[in-house]
């Protein structure tokens, strides 16, 4: 009989795959929550398993045990949360299915664009384009809105750095979850890729 495989997703987004019987994840306890999933019960491939152990790891965020283990009867509440949990990591991980449109704000008299605000499109392969309104809530309640977070300030900060070398800077608000502000690492985040884009921080207000 092949002994389950433990998949331990926590707050930094580490996955322990294939543990040995009786061995021990690494844990840090703390602010860490840690959601547990064990196969073949919570699913058999690795896109399931880590669907499952975000949703375990929301629960644990809210309730605040330290570590919830999966499970399905009381954790999945629809099951077009987990197919769009799915999709969007593996838009994630790719280039072509996430993109940002940029909403123009102008002066009080019309007259002049003042700055712009980021906003985040999903052109999905099959479904087409999905509105964030079904996308964003599933995100945020999963570890996911932090790398969504991430990839929408890296390509804000891309199209930003070339308006500047077209001699046309022009400030972009980008919308921030509740989950996100209260990261310990969105600073040295935003920091580092305001660095390797070359833009400057006044350039970016927050929303």
């Amino acid at each position: 009989m092949r002994s389950p495989v433990l998949d331990v997703t926590g707050s930094k987004w580490g996955v322990t795959r294939g543990a040995r019987p009786g061995a021990q994840p690494n844990r840090s306890w703390g602010d860490t929550r840690i959601g547990i999933v064990v196969s073949p019960w919570h699913g058999t491939d690795t896109e399931a398993l880590l669907r499952n152990a975000d949703i375990a790891m929301y629960v644990a965020r809210e309730l605040e045990p330290g570590a919830v283990v999966f499970r399905p009867e009381e954790h999945v509440t629809a099951p077009s949360r987990l197919t769009v949990l799915g999709d969007l990591r593996r838009a994630l991980a790719g280039a072509d299915e996430l993109f940002l449109q940029y909403q123009p704000k102008y002066t009080l008299d019309g007259e002049r664009i003042e700055g712009a605000e980021a906003l985040l499109r999903w052109q999905h392969p099959t479904e087409g384009l999905i509105p964030p309104g079904d996308f964003i809530p599933a995100a945020e309640g999963t570890g996911i809105i932090l790398r969504l977070t991430e990839r929408v300030l890296d390509m804000a900060l891309l199209q930003m750095r070339a308006w500047i070398d077209a001699d046309h800077a022009v400030p972009v608000a980008v919308n921030l979850s509740t989950r996100c502000l209260l990261d310990t690492g969105l600073p040295e985040m935003v920091e580092q890729l305001l660095a390797e884009h070359r833009v400057p921080a006044d350039l970016l207000p927050w929303r």
